[in-house]
């Protein structure tokens, strides 16, 4: 496989669970085959506080493998390395936020593996939906003045949509 992070062992995992990607109807089958799909503990009347979390019910080594690419990938390779300061980006100071990119990044090259697998074609860097001058944003300031109830600024949530079918399209950024 071309995926940058992706050597002998993590390529072979991923052909080997994954075998005829025919065989799955969308990407959410196969992060449920990793365990790189979400779940939450839900017990009742607590259950809109319920935080998802990886649901870990698929192949452990698959997700090892997977996350190791990840960590790889987001030290070496330029392009994750890009995708990641990204999504790192004003996220610095939150307990475990490198971890859980690092699965998330994880689970976005399984979906591409797959993807790639099903068409039967190369990686190209696109596919993390990169540009070169840095993420799109929008950014609003507004300073109220002082006889109105909020103060300080007011964001607005931008999002992207991608042309390309191999990205998660479903990105949302806070600018």
């Amino acid at each position: 496989m071309t995926i940058p992070g992706f050597g002998p062992d993590v390529s072979s995992k991923v052909l080997g669970a994954i075998g005829d990607a025919d065989r799955f109807q969308n990407g959410r089958q196969v992060l449920k085959l990793a365990g790189l799909d979400l779940s939450a503990n839900r017990s009742g009347k607590e259950s809109g506080k319920a935080i998802p979390e990886i649901s870990k019910r698929g192949k452990a080594d698959l997700r090892y493998g997977l996350y190791q690419a990840a960590l790889v990938g987001s030290a070496r390779d330029r392009d994750i390395k890009i995708y990641y300061m990204r999504l790192l980006e004003g996220r610095e100071r939150e307990k475990g936020i490198k971890t859980k990119l690092r699965v998330k990044i994880a689970a976005k090259l399984l979906r591409i593996a797959w993807t790639l697998m099903k068409k039967k074609v190369v990686f190209d860097p696109s596919y993390l939906n990169l540009e070169e001058e840095g993420p799109e944003r929008e950014r609003e300031t507004k300073r109220n003045t002082p006889g109105e109830r909020s103060r300080g600024r007011k964001e607005r949530v931008t999002l992207r949509l991608s042309a390309n079918p191999l990205v998660d399209t479903g990105v949302c950024h806070r600018g």
